[in-house]
């Protein structure tokens, strides 16, 4: 099992983990990502809305044009 692949592109998205430059399977853990699991749990979800709100507006702002 493991995370799921939409996960792993949403956490690769928004900066939270990076591709290894020489092993594309395995992912590390940026600085941005540890700085968010240092957060508090409401300043997560707050962010996380944010994220997913600006990424359901891009998403269908590039449907319009397909």
């Amino acid at each position: 099992s493991g995370v799921s692949l939409d996960a792993v592109k949403i956490l690769l998205h928004s900066g939270l983990m990076t591709t290894d430059s020489s092993d594309s399977s395995t992912h590390h853990i940026t600085k941005a990502g540890f700085q968010f699991l240092l957060m508090e749990t409401s300043s997560q979800v707050r962010k996380d809305y944010m994220f997913f709100f600006r990424l359901n507006l891009l998403l269908n702002g590039l449907q319009h044009f397909s």
